[in-house]
């Protein structure tokens, strides 16, 4: 098994620096680099394709969220990890609906971070218990562009690959109900093909 690579993009060196120290005593991880800004982070993805690149938000040249918006642009297969002090659930819910792998704050960094790293390497996605139940709440009480609750329900399920079949059992419909729920929601939200719908889970949040 190859080490998984990564990248390190933080404005601040000494706390840099001691995350290097902490992921230098893994055999199973290397430093592809490491850097202190945004701009020079997306050169470094670009030309050296790391497995995962651990950004702040706030950096200078260009923020994390504008080097995930381009890494994601140009479709590379870096997953991100997001490791910053910014504790506002309004950032933290737009960073993974815009497709970030995981988001630590970094006072739990040097406890959960190896971990983070092993479950994102995977193809998972990483938040604290506390950061994910507050994730939830927040996606539970927004509202969904004038969705019902049973619409809502249905658009998770859809974005998730159930049939109707399968949301009929879930909810305890029939999947006639069902399939008047999904035409409804189509019309309603402007949309026209399944995918559309998944898509528009992923934005709003609804698919996890």
């Amino acid at each position: 098994m190859e080490n998984i690579k990564i990248l390190i993009a933080d404005d601040h060196q000494v706390f840099r620096q001691g995350l290097i120290s902490l992921i230098s005593n893994n055999s199973d991880i290397e430093i592809a680099n490491d850097c202190d800004n945004g701009t020079e982070a997306l050169t470094f993805i670009e030309n050296l394709k790391p497995d995962i690149a651990i950004l702040d938000v706030s950096m200078p040249g260009m923020n994390g969220l504008e080097v995930m918006s381009h890494v994601l642009e140009e479709g590379l297969n870096t997953r991100i990890i997001f490791l910053t002090m910014h504790k506002e659930i309004k950032i933290i819910d737009h960073a993974m609906a815009q497709g970030a792998s995981g988001y630590l704050l970094k006072d739990e960094a040097f406890e959960h971070l190896l971990s983070a790293i092993e479950l994102v390497s995977q193809g998972k996605i990483y938040l604290s218990i506390e950061l994910n139940s507050e994730l939830a709440t927040y996606r539970s009480n927004r509202s969904h562009e004038g969705l019902t609750a049973r619409e809502a329900e249905i658009v998770h399920y859809i974005s998730n690959g159930l049939s109707n079949k399968e949301i009929a059992k879930e909810l305890h419909i029939s999947p006639r109900t069902v399939d008047t729920h999904r035409t409804r929601l189509m019309r309603k939200l402007g949309l026209h093909r399944a995918t559309d719908l998944v898509r528009y889970a992923i934005k709003e949040g609804l698919d996890i």
